[in-house]
């Protein structure tokens, strides 16, 4: 019994800090916070329906990453104003150091996410666009953005 509850708070813990990792971000932090879940969210749904963990439904993966496109390129230069990176943000001061090279990333992303929009039609022709799509994000959080502290 006694195990049962160490396990049980020990799952409380997790999961209340992360549920809880954005808690006291307000305005544009919060707004970017909630941006990029919201893109990793659809990030994840195209994955599973591209390597067949879940049905694959091509308007679907449109949406998505239309979703995606939405929030990248410009609209994502717009969440990340100059000094904006106090806690709890993840965000390096290198992105206003380099902001052409974040700009072009943001580009970079919302031209994949276009194209993977385009090519929805089947699994085997997203899934080429999805990598690129994935790759770029990937490159942009190597550079610029800090890891996760763990509470």
């Amino acid at each position: 019994m006694r195990n049962l509850f160490v396990a049980g708070m020990v799952l409380l813990a997790i999961v209340s800090s992360a549920v809880f990792a954005h808690d006291g971000a307000t305005g544009v932090i919060k707004e970017r916070m909630e941006s990029m879940k919201g893109m990793a969210r659809a990030m994840k749904q195209i994955k599973a329906m591209i390597n067949g963990r879940a049905n694959y439904k091509a308007a679907r993966v449109k949406e998505l990453a239309r979703s995606i496109a939405e929030h990248s390129g410009v609209a994502l230069n717009r969440v990340f104003p100059s000094g904006s990176n106090a806690e709890p943000s993840h965000a390096k001061p290198e992105i206003w150091e380099d902001w052409q090279a974040f700009t072009d990333l943001g580009a970079a992303m919302e031209k994949h996410a276009v194209q993977l929009a385009g090519n929805a039609a089947t699994a085997s022709q997203a899934k080429v666009t999805y990598t690129k799509l994935s790759k770029t994000c990937k490159s942009c959080h190597r550079k610029f953005r800090a890891k996760k502290k763990r509470r």
